[in-house]
């Protein structure tokens, strides 16, 4: 088997893992429930067939775990939110069969690492009470296999997600997750912040490994107000150009790094200010896709070479797959990579990611 490099062999090894892979035939993957079309859509190409489609999550068969790795780390969904390997189910009512899963999964680990396990149900009848109760079950039931469970972050998860009463168990290494948390359902802290727009922002530096500057650099703010992400960009050493007509919260105003440029992104441009340059350009304006597009082809003279672009493209509800691959076409030519994603503090819009732009 071809196994690619998605896996670190040496957290979890070898010939176990390549026998693990062979014995999942089955697929959880989870959704925003306004992109349910657009997720089918761009998993037709993978080989695999709907079992059971649920509120925010479908069960899908699969021939090769492999092959659908592969092509999620090169295609990079839009719209799939999470997803989750399958060996084995159970009742979670049933103590043997909840049993005879665990050792199922537990032949395939290594006794060398400690795993994390992640509960999540998708039954609504159930209480964080019963789930939390049930991952204990489960913990110590690892444990009775002499594996090592820890509440931290481990390198493995192992993963049980609940439907209608039966718990579907996988498990999956942290390099091939495509959200810290189970479900893709993440809880950021809207303590000190100063809008939810903010916690998108945070999401997106988050996902895509976008290292915070260790010396100042410059960044522009695009339909700034109220100034969520001019407020995260300057706790993250950043000087912030915000350009918008209404105003910004007050705890701005006070703060040296922000200016604040009370106007259009259009008569920005058309001011002398367009001579100024940014290592960073973000956009969160609620235009349409086509008209943000174009501002921000006109601005791109103002990013330094090597800069990157953030932008919050808003979908109109026809022609969303158009609206999508227009603002790609227009803009990869410029840029080293593309990366297009419905993060899960996004509304009716996606997150472009553009990096490192080629001046």
């Amino acid at each position: 088997m071809n196994i690619h490099i998605f896996w670190n062999n040496n957290k979890w090894g070898g010939k176990k893992m390549e026998k693990y892979y062979e014995h999942v035939n089955e697929i959880l993957v989870t959704y925003n429930d306004k992109f349910k079309q657009q997720l089918m859509n761009e998993l037709r190409e993978y080989n695999i067939d709907i079992v059971e489609s649920t509120n925010k999550i479908i069960r899908y068969s699969c021939k090769s775990f492999v092959d659908i790795l592969n092509l999620i780390k090169s295609n990079e969904p839009i719209f799939l939110q999470y997803y989750q390997p399958v060996l084995s189910k159970f009742d979670i009512n049933n103590q043997n069969e909840m049993n005879c899963s665990i050792k199922k999964i537990c032949d395939f680990l290594s006794s060398d690492i400690s795993y994390c396990v992640q509960v999540i149900s998708y039954d609504d009848t159930l209480n964080f009470k019963t789930t939390q109760n049930l991952k204990y079950l489960i913990i110590n039931e690892i444990h009775n296999q002499n594996l090592s469970v820890s509440i931290g972050n481990e390198n493995t998860r192992i993963l049980v997600s609940i439907i209608k009463g039966i718990a579907y168990i996988g498990v999956l290494n942290n390099y091939d997750c495509i959200s810290d948390r189970i479900g893709g359902i993440l809880y950021y802290s809207h303590k000190n912040t100063i809008s939810r727009a903010e916690l998108k922002l945070e999401e997106c530096f988050s996902k895509y490994n976008i290292n915070n500057p260790t010396q100042e650099k410059h960044a522009l703010d695009l339909g700034a107000s109220p100034g969520g992400w001019t407020h995260f960009l300057s706790k993250h050493n950043y000087i912030v150009d915000s350009v918008d007509p209404a105003k910004l919260d007050k705890r701005l105003l006070s703060l040296n790094s922000v200016t604040h440029y009370k106007m259009t992104a259009q008569n920005f441009l058309e001011s002398k200010n367009k001579n100024k340059s940014y290592e960073l350009i973000v956009d969160d304006m609620k235009l349409s896709v086509h008209d943000t597009v174009n501002i921000i082809l006109d601005l791109l003279p103002c990013l330094k070479s090597g800069g990157n672009l953030i932008l919050t493209l808003k979908l109109d509800n026809k022609g969303i797959t158009k609206q999508i691959i227009f603002a790609k076409t227009k803009l990869e030519i410029y840029f080293e990579k593309i990366h297009i994603k419905h993060l899960y503090y996004n509304r009716h819009e996606v997150t472009l990611y553009a990096e490192n732009f080629m001046k």
